[in-house]
């Protein structure tokens, strides 16, 4: 249960890099420890959804036309069009 005095509640605003960029790792790991556990799990779910979306743009990048894993998902592409394709065990 939550012991600390009502915050108003976090946002993504809040945590923007021009923020964040004052603050060093050290002082961004003590300022969690501070956290209520709302917050901390409010703080956790966004710091997920961050680490998903840069997951997704590195995936798109990789695959995009000029991609260094195009070349890699032509081939199974192509091996997918003419059925040289295996079953998994």
């Amino acid at each position: 249960m939550d012991t600390a005095k009502s915050r108003p509640p976090l946002s993504p605003s809040a945590f923007t890099r021009k923020h964040l960029a004052r603050m060093s790792i050290t002082e961004l790991k003590q300022a969690v420890i501070g956290l209520t556990t709302s917050e901390l799990a409010e703080i956790s779910a966004f710091i997920a959804e961050q680490e998903a979306n840069r997951w997704d743009k590195q995936i798109d990048t990789d695959f995009s036309p000029n991609g260094r894993l195009r070349s890699v998902l032509d081939e199974v592409l192509e091996d997918a069009r003419t059925g040289n394709t295996r079953d998994l065990p």
